[in-house]
């Protein structure tokens, strides 16, 4: 784009000296090609492709770390197996569900700065394979369906049924539910490692315990 500057006022020339160009227009001139450059870079850094649009914005940390993602703040705080579900919606008959694999455990805390919301959860594997918490366990005993309220740290579980051996390495990555983010470009996530090696990992496995319950008051 071509900005031409104003032409400047000049005395006359006298004495048949030819008058020289301006330099008040060739400042304003390259002033004005400053400015239109660098608002077209601005332009380029801050303006994201198709591609880029809806990508979540994601923030890491580890256990036992508060981790805030804008929209709201969590925290695991403990990660553990079972190779069994005891569901107790109601006191005098729980339902068992034995796992498929295993049952891996996570606790957590979160709180928001503002608006009340659930809280959803994936595990994303080493290799990146994710895993939606199990089907298996009834919902209203994990934190899926629990309102995060402003100003409270909530807590609960999510619960995962895996391969025993996807757990090293593993992460689990908390977000809001999709319907909760029409319209923003970069929803929030918080990406949390569960500080889950090799070993760690073969020990979690070795001492699950044989049920877990869930429910019952000081189980979850």
């Amino acid at each position: 784009m071509t900005v031409t500057a104003p032409a400047s006022r000049e005395t006359p020339p006298r004495r048949g000296r030819r008058a020289r160009p301006g330099r008040s227009g060739k400042i304003l001139s390259a002033v004005a090609g400053i400015v239109l450059a660098s608002a077209a870079v601005v332009v380029q850094q801050y303006v994201p492709d198709a591609k880029a649009m809806g990508s979540p914005l994601t923030y890491t940390g580890e256990m036992n770390q508060e981790v805030s993602a804008d929209r709201f703040s969590v925290r695991v705080r403990s990660v553990s197996a079972a190779r069994a579900i005891e569901n107790v919606i109601l006191e005098d008959d729980p339902k068992r569900t034995e796992a498929r694999g295993i049952f891996l455990i996570v606790q957590v805390s979160a709180t928001v700065p503002k608006q009340p919301t659930h809280l959803v959860a994936r595990l994303l594997t080493a290799e990146d394979t994710v895993y939606e918490p199990t089907d298996r366990v009834a919902a209203q005993l994990t934190f899926r369906e629990t309102w995060i309220q402003p100003g409270w740290w909530n807590s609960g579980v999510y619960v995962f049924e895996v391969p025993p051996e996807v757990i090293a390495g593993a992460r689990i990555v908390i977000t809001v539910p999709t319907g909760a983010l029409v319209g923003e470009a970069f929803p929030p996530e918080a990406e949390v490692d569960l500080g889950l090696d090799e070993a760690a990992a073969a020990d979690l496995v070795a001492k699950a315990e044989p049920v877990r319950q869930l429910g019952k008051k000081g189980s979850s």
